[in-house]
């Protein structure tokens, strides 16, 4: 277009050459209106044209209007304000580990300690249980004595806050599609659970059964590898894929079959990972279901401890304080849990426990030999369920 313009009179014809003769003075004067652009506003240097005309003449960006602007107009550094916005200790948390760079920092209080953001892909995902750190965890079987993340969840976030503190690069992980994984961890957790083949494990009745009922012997306690299991106490179970975290569940009852099988009636309770919530969720919190199940006794691995959190009376007063985010039960070992939530898989709700979430099958009579055993929690939600 400028080509075909008739120039003013004692100008010459405007064409290619002449703007790339010029075109440091044009990108100067881009540069120096790009300089009073917002934040939210697009700048013109970074369009396509200014690319190709900096590409092909070779400009040096910066040098010319930097210069006149340290010259004529210096800039002044603005004083902070008291501008940050009214947040919650959950979300100002948060904040302060996306967006360290941006935000002020507070010199009467030290860094904050480099973590995982919790909200990128990678975090996203669910622990492989393959590589040797996972194979290392206390929830796949290990001795947690590492305490390394699982190798596919290396936070890129969190990589690059190093290599700008420390200008060291850290090992760079492929990028994998998860939508094949997330698929699976719906099968999975659609599924049933799917206790691991049989195990080297010496299991040992502790005294007489209680009593015997549709030719099965129920019993208070036994011995599995030595370790004193009661009915009533938490255990983790072995899965069949060792990919999989170890499940967890409460010994509702214990007894053996007439072809002598000795198994355990369970109550089943959720990961925060098998939630709705995935990998967000606090690794110790757990979830109870209504779903029970008969497993065989080798596949106990160990007890574990699991208490349950009773919202505090002025709970309504603690949301968004500091106070909220440190209200948690002491918790000694990584086979420590806590629950204050029923979970159902169905509806994605979070419910409060039933009133009778910590009871145990019991006799109406015990001393009543033909009486018959009262179902667990999980048996009776199952039976209304039917009606």
């Amino acid at each position: 277009l400028l080509q075909t313009t008739v120039p003013p009179q004692g100008l010459p014809t405007f064409n290619e050459d002449t703007l790339l003769r010029h075109a440091q003075f044009v990108v100067d004067q881009v540069q120096s209106f790009d300089s009073a652009a917002d934040e939210n506003d697009l700048i013109l240097i970074t369009a396509p044209c200014m690319r190709a005309l900096i590409s092909l003449a070779g400009v040096t960006l910066g040098e010319k209007s930097r210069s006149k602007i340290i010259k004529h107009r210096p800039q002044k550094v603005k004083k902070a304000v008291h501008s940050l916005a009214t947040t919650t200790p959950l979300v100002r948390s948060i904040f302060e580990s996306l967006f360290i760079g941006q935000l002020e920092k507070d010199t009467k209080q030290t860094a904050p300690r480099r973590k995982r953001c919790g909200v990128c892909e990678t975090c996203q995902l669910s622990d492989c249980g393959k590589c040797i750190f996972c194979k290392d965890m206390i929830k796949f079987g290990g001795t947690g004595r590492a305490k390394q993340a699982c190798a596919k969840r290396k936070c890129p976030n969190m990589a690059v806050q190093e290599a700008e503190d420390d200008d060291i690069l850290n090992d760079v992980y492929d990028d994998e599609d998860t939508s094949n994984d997330k698929n699976s961890d719906n099968e999975k957790n659609l599924s049933k659970r799917h206790a691991s083949a049989k195990r080297e494990v010496a299991v040992d009745w502790i005294d007489e059964p209680c009593f015997v009922e549709k030719q099965r012997k129920y019993y208070e306690s036994a011995y599995v590898n030595d370790e004193k299991v009661h009915c009533g106490d938490y255990i983790m179970v072995v899965p069949s894929d060792p990919a999989t975290p170890m499940y967890i569940a409460r010994v509702q009852s214990m007894f053996e079959t007439a072809s002598g099988k000795k198994m355990f009636h369970g109550l089943w309770f959720d990961r925060g990972s098998d939630t709705i919530l995935g990998e967000t969720s606090d690794p110790q919190e757990l979830f109870g279901t209504f779903q029970c199940e008969d497993k065989e006794m080798y596949a106990i691995k160990c007890k574990c401890t699991v208490v349950s959190k009773v919202p505090s009376e002025n709970w309504f007063h603690l949301g968004g304080t500091e106070e909220s985010l440190l209200d948690l039960p002491p918790l000694e070992s990584e086979k420590s849990f806590f629950y204050q939530k029923w979970y159902d898989s169905e509806t994605c709700r979070f419910e409060d426990p039933p009133p009778m979430h910590e009871t145990l099958p019991l006799q109406d009579d015990p001393s009543d030999v033909n009486n018959k055993l009262i179902k667990c929690l999980g048996c009776i939600k199952e039976s209304e369920d039917e009606k």
